[in-house]
């Protein structure tokens, strides 16, 4: 009976540790997104979404955005990649290594605001898709391995 109760409470431990992982490829996207809106100059769409959320303050540090979105990417890579291993469903990671793919060639093989724009827009959605893929995982019960 106690043993049965510690492996149940490990379980909830274990589910608990690995839902705080799967926010990464959230907190990348979004984090990409606000450094885009904060660079104003580089990206015009993104300047009244920076605007409004007060992002001008951040002026003096807009020389270190291009660092700061690349970062944030990677982030939300390693998001994905984890997201993949709990929920094992492929097209999701697929999004998410194309948009990560189109964001660094846009910024070291052929520049063009357009290709960051669309690999900005592919990590909200490979973000979002894994969140409907964690949901359909603990539906389905693949945790448990069935």
């Amino acid at each position: 009976m106690k043993s049965s109760i510690h492996q149940a409470e490990t379980r909830q431990s274990k589910a608990r540790a690995s839902g705080r992982w799967l926010v990464l490829d959230k907190l990348g996207a979004i984090g990409a997104f606000l450094g885009a809106a904060a660079a104003p100059c580089c990206f015009p769409l993104l300047a009244t979404v920076g605007g409004a959320l007060g992002l001008g303050a951040l002026q003096s540090v807009r020389g270190y955005m291009d660092y700061t979105i690349q970062a944030m990417v990677l982030l939300a890579l390693a998001g994905d990649v984890i997201a993949f291993r709990q929920h094992r469903q492929r097209w999701p990671l697929v999004v998410g290594i194309a948009a990560v793919t189109v964001v660094f060639f846009a910024y070291y093989g052929y520049y063009h605001v357009a290709l960051v724009y669309i690999g900005l827009l592919g990590l909200p959605i490979a973000a979002v898709w894994n969140g409907i893929a964690k949901r359909r995982c603990a539906a389905s019960c693949c945790k448990e391995g069935i």
